[in-house]
């Protein structure tokens, strides 16, 4: 078995500002939304739910300096795992989640910004080595990954 590194990159590639702006506004809305209900068919941490919420309002916030929203991060292999299982749980929302929480998943011309952060999400799990090989059959060719 390959062990884990320290600490592994997730970067995000170019993608349109106004685009990132967009799907990060969305996604704020939706984690808020998953935080305020009741039921949900998912799994929550709350902690996580504040990771996320405070990743989104930092990529909202470097999506407004430029025309080009880019992005690199290092943290732990363990970090990754736990950020990436709660994205999928959230990318697990059923129709009849996303009607109870008044949400739909972001609108189609907002894909690039899911793309690039589902591939940058793919290569930090593959780098994590053992610890996120578990997640890597689950984010497949992308379409996994929350919201669609």
């Amino acid at each position: 078995m390959s062990g884990a590194p320290d600490h592994v990159v997730i970067e995000i590639e170019a993608v349109p500002a106004a685009i990132a702006q967009a799907w990060t506004d969305h996604c704020r809305q939706l984690v808020a939304a998953v935080r305020g209900a009741r039921s949900l068919s998912i799994t929550i941490d709350e902690d996580m739910l504040e990771l996320l919420d405070s990743i989104l309002s930092l990529w909202q916030s470097v999506a407004g300096r430029d025309d080009v929203f880019r992005w690199r991060f290092s943290t732990s292999p363990e970090q990754v795992v736990r950020i990436t299982e709660q994205w999928l749980q959230i990318g697990s929302l059923t129709d009849e989640d996303l009607r109870a929480i008044g949400m739909t998943w972001a609108p189609p011309s907002t894909r690039p910004m899911s793309d690039a952060v589902t591939t940058a999400v793919l290569a930090a799990c593959r780098d994590a080595g053992d610890e996120g090989a578990h997640l890597l059959a689950r984010l497949g060719g992308g379409s996994a990954m929350m919201p669609r």
